[in-house]
């Protein structure tokens, strides 16, 4: 179909550049906040923090869904206190801030 259409991936790319951009030049700053170092020397350590950053964004997940399992499989110890505990780990719910309701 067409969202499958090369030119709709290009755009999706061009429409997604300047997030892209940013996200990396957080860890630009981060391996070199003073400016100091060579453009491909700050680009490579940028991207060391990147991969560290998203493999331990990883790692959480995988521990939690670990640790929902474990309770989730025990209905024995589906306990009150492991629902909240749960819950604490949960987001917020988002909450509707319009006052038109």
């Amino acid at each position: 179909m067409a969202g499958n259409a090369p030119n709709t991936r290009e755009r999706r790319a061009k429409n997604t550049q300047p997030a892209r951009d940013a996200f990396m030049q957080r860890f630009e700053q981060e391996a070199d906040p003073d400016g100091r170092l060579s453009p491909q020397e700050r680009a490579r350590r940028a991207q060391q923090l990147k991969r560290e950053h998203m493999q331990s964004i990883g790692k959480k997940g995988q521990s939690l869904d670990a640790w929902v399992e474990r309770v989730v499989n025990r209905a024995g110890e589906l306990t009150p206190e492991n629902i909240e505990r749960l819950r604490a780990l949960l987001p917020p719910a988002e909450t509707n801030t319009d006052s038109a309701a």
